[in-house]
């Protein structure tokens, strides 16, 4: 997942990795209004990130809308 900083610096809110037996997500964490008084930052500007492990539940086929298009899934899928 070593791209997904710099995919994060260039816009993306959510980047989907991982393998298909263990996918994994990357959220951007960005400044806003408020977050500038205590921050050297922009509105927008990415302050951190975090991951999250993904698995598939129980139930009906859906497709998941990402920055990058949809994603064909077999199931649900959840956080842990």
């Amino acid at each position: 997942m070593a791209r997904h900083p710099a995919t994060l610096h260039e816009g993306k809110n959510l980047v989907l990795g991982g393998t298909a037996a263990e996918p994994r997500g990357l959220g951007a964490i960005r400044a806003r209004a408020e977050c500038i008084r205590c921050h050297e930052a922009k509105v927008g500007d990415v302050l951190g990130a975090f991951t999250y492990d993904l698995e598939p539940m129980l139930g009906p086929k859906i497709d998941v809308a990402t920055d990058e298009g949809t994603i064909k899934t077999a199931s649900n899928v959840s956080q842990r």
